[in-house]
């Protein structure tokens, strides 16, 4: 895995520039259902989302995990998403016969590849993995993997910091276009959210490995003794 911190500086090359939608003609037509329960649970008082107030998922529990994209200030807009995780979930950029919705990862962004990366619930874990895009998937400013390589799957944890993409400039240098970033609240089935990373970066599945190896090494060096 090659780590990258992200630079705030801007490429000047994106692709498919003549199959994408310019940020400009971003709409998002949201059917309300009023009959369903789960539309109703997902809009607050003042009609939207918001992460200074998340869902409680206790009270709200799932069939199977789910996660929750917020969009970050310095983002393309995009409304949040509640996804639920039965399944592995793409992610990528909008195209003729797939949009975006509520409930999936698809963006109008141009400087995200249709096939980007995609994230699953697996084994209590929940994994992102990029797909071989272009400009790069990265949590907390560390990028997954190489440009145009698959990534191994990487755990993430609520409250990360998810960037899909960079900043494309066009050649002109006049119109930016720019990236997915995103905070995700990570949910289990049973409506308990994912845990956080700690201040050093690791998650609880990684300190429970160090402390294992730990012990290892500690009856290790007892055996020599």
């Amino acid at each position: 895995m090659e780590n990258q911190t992200l630079s705030p500086s801007s490429c000047f090359l994106f692709e498919n520039t003549d199959e994408s939608i310019y940020p400009s003609d971003l709409v998002l037509n949201i059917m309300e259902d009023s009959s369903s329960s789960s539309s109703s649970s997902l809009t607050n008082t003042n009609g939207s989302l918001s992460p200074s107030s998340p869902l409680d998922m206790s009270k709200n529990p799932m069939s199977c995990a789910c996660c929750m994209f917020y969009c970050k200030p310095n983002s393309h807009p995009f409304q949040e998403r509640c996804i639920p995780l039965n399944e592995q979930v793409k992610i990528g950029r909008a195209v003729a016969r797939l949009k975006p919705l509520p409930t999936n990862a698809i963006f109008d962004c141009k400087v995200l590849s249709r096939q980007h990366a995609k994230i699953w619930y697996e084994n209590g874990k929940f994994l992102l993995q990029d797909t071989k895009s272009s400009n790069g998937t990265f949590v907390n400013n560390q990028r997954l993997g190489k440009c145009n390589e698959e990534s191994p799957p990487f755990e993430i944890c609520s409250d990360d910091v998810i960037q899909f993409g960079v900043d494309v400039t066009e050649n002109n240098r006049k119109t930016i276009h720019n990236c997915i970033i995103m905070e995700v609240k990570l949910f289990h089935s049973d409506g308990n959210e994912c845990v956080s990373r700690n201040a050093n970066g690791q998650s609880l599945a990684q300190m429970t490995e160090l402390d294992i190896n730990t012990q290892t090494l500690y009856q290790l060096a007892q055996y020599i003794q």
